[in-house]
């Protein structure tokens, strides 16, 4: 949690690996956390009672092949202007293949609004990372 009362959360699967990244647009709600006062320390318990998860939560979800290593990222829905000035959503998503002997060998980025990997959203969006195998 930072100092404005805003959470981000992250979800792991049984071998550590992060799956969820959600940064809530909600500051925690501190009127839920019953007796609780400004200043004292937050158990998680109270965390997750006073979190208010919305459709404008920002996530981005990782999913793993059988190896360990990320195949796939997927930021949440978003807002971008296509080159003839449209306004369009989209999940920008990157897809990454692996050699047998686990280098990466290509990242493709696609989204059902997105055709290419060229495309961005706006000004201020945010390139998508993926952890890679060691070169």
């Amino acid at each position: 949690m930072d100092q404005e009362g805003y959470v981000t959360g992250y979800s792991h699967d049984g071998f550590g690996q992060q799956t969820e990244l959600r940064r809530y647009a909600q500051r925690l709600n501190v009127a839920a956390l019953a007796g609780w006062a400004d200043g004292q320390p937050l158990s998680l318990a109270q965390v997750q009672a006073g979190l208010v998860t919305t459709a404008a939560d920002r996530t981005i979800a990782t999913r793993y092949d059988q190896r360990g290593l990320a195949v796939q990222v997927e930021q949440s829905q978003v807002g971008y202007y296509t080159s003839t000035g449209t306004y369009a959503t989209g999940s920008p998503t990157v897809q990454v293949t692996y050699t047998p002997t686990a280098r990466r060998s290509r990242n493709r980025c696609c989204s059902k609004a997105w055709p290419d990997s060229r495309a961005r959203a706006g000004p201020t969006a945010t390139p998508i990372t993926t952890r890679s195998a060691a070169p």
